[in-house]
């Protein structure tokens, strides 16, 4: 799941092309899809999980140039919401 929040390899650049591509151009990350790729070889890649991308002219100039800086790719409302949701069932829980 950090992929899909990051997409980032060992020295930090981006390691997938669409994951360097889209969001690079500006495009947020708008829906992910859980069973987007389910031939083969993305099931092999990307556990069938694909991302759609949404080009917004309102937005996508200033988005493109936070990207550009090294900051934070946009993501959707949606999007956001499950990387919490994942987040939290990811962390160590203490007790029994």
């Amino acid at each position: 799941m950090c992929g899909l929040s990051d997409a980032t390899g060992i020295r930090g650049n981006r390691t997938d092309p669409v994951a360097r591509f889209h969001p690079g151009n500006g495009a947020p990350r708008e829906r992910i899809n859980g069973l987007g790729n389910t031939i083969i070889r993305g099931i092999g890649e990307s556990f069938g999980i694909t991302i759609d991308y949404l080009y917004d002219n309102d937005g996508i100039e200033a988005d493109h140039e936070v990207v550009a800086r090294g900051g934070t790719i946009a993501r959707s409302p949606e999007v956001d919401a499950l990387l919490q949701t994942h987040r939290a069932l990811a962390r160590p829980h203490s007790g029994p």
